[in-house]
């Protein structure tokens, strides 16, 4: 049912020559849309990132998420670099939803599965903390529409509590409530 198959990078090549030798667009790209950015996103190389996960190869990995501004969720890119099938993904959550399993994080839930070691689980883990911003950081983008002044601190809280309990990402939170059109959040951003 699941693939075991793990690949692992020459441990001698810098991680540019690692990125080049896969294929990879050595550049930031640029995008001014929404549309362009999800477009970005899909092109990143979940295998290559799985493979760097596994080499243990952090920086490399993050450089390649920040090369196509992302961080795929752990189902995503274990669809993504052919670990897991839609069908096994599915069934995987029925069998951790029924069997009384909803207590235990579905990441070690995976690992006992066997789609994925303790180790690759704890680089996952340890590579969304590097791409995490901190609640400080100027580049939030909530907090800079608050310092533009398109956002109250009120709004941007209200918005925050909306991504949460109807699971959207912030940006539909804000435009679902109507305080900016996709145009101005595509301009901004």
């Amino acid at each position: 049912m699941l693939s075991n198959k793990r690949s692992t990078l020459p441990s001698n090549r810098s991680w540019a020559y690692s990125l080049s030798w896969h294929g990879i667009k050595m550049e930031r790209p640029e995008y001014t849309t929404s549309a362009e950015y999800q477009a970005v996103n899909r092109k990143l190389d979940y295998r290559t990132l799985m493979n760097f996960l596994t080499a243990g190869d952090l920086q490399s990995a993050k450089i390649l998420c920040q090369l196509y501004c992302c961080r795929p969720p752990l189902a995503q890119l274990l669809l993504g670099c052919g670990r897991l099938t839609v069908e096994d993904l599915d069934d995987l959550i029925l069998v951790h939803e029924t069997n009384g399993l909803d207590n235990l994080p579905l990441g070690k839930f995976f690992v006992y599965s066997g789609c994925l070691t303790t180790e690759e689980l704890r680089n996952y883990v340890l590579l969304q903390k590097y791409l995490r911003l901190s609640p400080q950081h100027t580049e939030r983008w909530g907090q800079k529409l608050i310092l533009s002044g398109l956002l109250s601190s009120e709004q941007l809280q209200q918005a925050l509590n909306d991504r949460i309990v109807c699971d959207i990402t912030l940006r539909q939170a804000i435009l679902d409530r109507g305080w900016l059109s996709e145009a101005q959040l595509d301009k901004i951003f």
